[in-house]
């Protein structure tokens, strides 16, 4: 398996190099997608051989949310901001290109692909968990000093955008979601052969789980005990392993408790949500996050109703959103420059229902196909985007756009060429 690896064309080692990355230094991933669009379109025309993917139909949806953006530039009058906007999002036209081109990938090879990734992503976390074990060592050591004297109750040095080192928690988290499925679904699915041997698998799903609790990424740990949720009675019924399920049901429970019991950031922000939900959210108050978040969707749906069917074009969101920060006394979020917070919001702000109407078309597409074909790891991919969206405006930077994108056509291409099978039933031997 290893020698068909090395065998492979250039367009999987760009590609590996893409996903290994992407949870180091997302800016430098996307020369890897130029490089491989670059070589499949050389090879096209050096073999003279035009078929296309087999899932050309879902890369549309993408390539037009790169042209509405494009298309909203028209109606924009802040044309500078509005064509860096552009240039962020032309992910979404390299990305599908190249896999409209490129050649039916082997089993093998999407395999190595995902292997790539999700070591990639642990090598990434776990020095993220170095750096702030050093850093709460160098803490307490300054503490019994005397050098330290007070600390922010709000913060923590081994949780949230302390513990994140590489991209914003909340990416980290998403992405650590998707790993956690591709480990996880094959232990309910089938007992065929998987991306990595039960063995490697289960530690990994326990410091993938840990990680996602460190990131302190509100969205995501709901999104996490939800699959786990998921998981776990699928695997009781469908293994028939009451006893274990419970077990492991426990453990999850315990582990849990633990950690929002001694971490005052995970304290901090249920806080902040209970406070959100039962108080006041306007003005200069509205500082923790989710408060902040209430008050920027308000602002972002006061902006839509004033214009809600053609948007304000692609480079004024900034601008429209701005104003009525400084309308609301918004302080916090006018003086941290805020987007909209959410991805469906921001879409309609900036290029209207056409724009939002192309969003929610990328996103329920895959899933109808998804659910008809048993593509278990397809929609779930797709929900844990969905739910990022809602509290995110992910497609915003670089490191949600390539996740986003990528995964999108990978995960389509790669079950459409494994016919009936899914991810979690094809794969390597055990590494």
């Amino acid at each position: 398996m290893a020698i068909a690896w090395l065998k492979s064309d250039p367009e999987v080692w760009l590609m590996a190099l893409f996903v290994v990355f992407l949870p180091f230094f997302p800016l430098i991933s996307p020369f890897f997608l130029v490089a491989g669009l670059v070589f499949t379109v050389g090879r096209r025309v050096y073999s003279r051989n035009y078929s296309v993917s087999v899932a050309w139909k879902y890369l549309v949806p993408p390539a037009g949310i790169f042209f509405i953006f494009l298309i909203g530039l028209s109606h924009s009058e802040n044309i500078e901001n509005g064509l860096f906007e552009v240039q962020k999002k032309l992910s979404f036209l390299i990305v599908p290109a190249f896999f409209f081109l490129w050649r039916k990938p082997s089993v093998s090879e999407m395999v190595f692909l995902l292997r790539a990734f999700i070591l990639a992503l642990i090598a990434s976390a776990f020095f993220c968990l170095v750096q702030s074990l050093l850093a709460a060592w160098e803490f307490h050591q300054g503490k019994i000093a005397g050098t330290i004297l007070t600390v922010d109750p709000a913060s923590d040095i081994l949780f949230g955008s302390s513990f994140s080192y590489f991209i914003h928690p909340g990416y980290l988290a998403m992405y650590m979601n998707l790993a956690f499925t591709l480990l996880a679904l094959p232990f309910i699915l089938s007992r065929r052969i998987k991306i990595f041997s039960d063995g490697l698998a289960i530690p990994l799903l326990c410091f993938i789980f840990v990680v996602i609790i460190l990131t302190a990424s509100k969205i995501n740990i709901i999104v996490l005990f939800l699959l786990l949720f998921g998981f776990l009675v699928s695997f009781a019924i469908v293994k028939r392993k009451v006893v274990l399920t419970i077990i492991l049901a426990i453990l999850v429970t315990t582990s849990s408790y633990l950690a929002f019991n001694y971490s005052r950031v995970l304290q901090y922000k249920m806080i902040g949500v209970q406070t959100a939900i039962n108080g006041n959210t306007e003005g200069m108050n509205a500082n923790e996050s989710t408060q902040l978040r209430i008050f920027v969707w308000k602002s972002a749906t006061k902006v839509i109703c004033e214009s809600p069917v053609w948007g304000v074009g692609t480079g004024d969101v900034m601008n429209e959103l701005s104003k009525k920060y400084s309308e609301g006394n918004g302080i916090a979020a006018l003086d941290s420059h805020l987007n909209a917070h959410n991805e469906y919001l921001q879409e309609w702000i900036a290029n209207g229902i056409p724009g939002l109407f192309i969003l929610l078309v990328a996103l329920v597409l895959p899933v109808v196909w998804a659910v008809r074909q048993r593509k278990t790891e397809i929609w779930i991919f797709i929900f844990v985007v969905a739910a990022n969206f809602l509290v995110e405006t992910v497609l915003a930077k670089q490191s949600g756009i390539l996740f986003f994108v990528f995964f999108y056509c990978f995960l389509l291409q790669s079950s459409m060429n494994a016919g009936s099978k899914t991810i979690a039933e094809i794969g390597a031997v055990n590494p």
